[in-house]
């Protein structure tokens, strides 16, 4: 046999400490497409921590494609504090080692939904270890329309539908940018 026998009936017992704490903004790294007039809800994961505090600003669309541009990501992103238009806490169940779902509204400071724009959402949990500004952060975007668009080497047509209708939106500007977010054509819808 493998090993060395034991002479007698012996019990052994041991324990685990916690799982390390954390917390995530559980939603796609790309940017996320809120429906203006419709439901604007996120969720927090966390695993041990109590609380999660959360930022919310405005992005201008400059802002958001020089910072795009730069590949840097967000997580080292400083907005500018007039830009802020919400910060709050979020309570978390504080279930140990349980990874805990918890749903998040978005609004603004007087808990109205968010108007069509770009947002930059950060958080920080004091509890969980972090090398950056932010723990997590997202870009959101919240809209009324889907533009598809379909391209070859030198043309383009573009579809700009409402959301929640589904049918073709005319006379609304659009913008083409190329990867490194230099504009390359705009137009109007028809």
């Amino acid at each position: 046999p493998y090993g060395n026998p034991l002479a007698a009936t012996n019990s052994i017992t041991f324990t685990t400490g916690d799982y390390v704490p954390s917390a995530y903004l559980a939603m796609p790294w790309a940017p996320s497409l809120f429906r203006y007039g419709g439901p604007q809800e996120f969720f927090v994961s966390t695993v041990n921590i109590g609380s999660v505090d959360l930022e919310l600003y405005r992005l201008a669309e400059r802002e958001y494609l020089r910072q795009e541009s730069q590949g840097t990501g967000w997580n080292n992103y400083q907005p500018a504090a007039v830009d802020q238009i919400r910060k709050w806490t979020v309570s978390a169940d504080s279930s140990r080692n349980e990874n805990i779902l918890t749903p998040v509204e978005l609004a603004d400071a007087t808990g109205n939904s968010l108007p069509t724009g770009i947002y930059f959402l950060g958080m920080k949990a004091n509890a969980a270890r972090y090398e950056s500004i932010w723990n997590d952060s997202r870009i959101l975007i919240v809209g009324g329309s889907n533009l598809t668009l379909k391209s070859t080497l030198n043309k383009a047509v573009a579809w700009l539908t409402g959301l929640n209708s589904g049918t073709p939106e005319g006379g609304v500007p659009v913008r083409f940018y190329d990867n490194s977010f230099n504009l390359i054509g705009e137009g109007v819808t028809g």
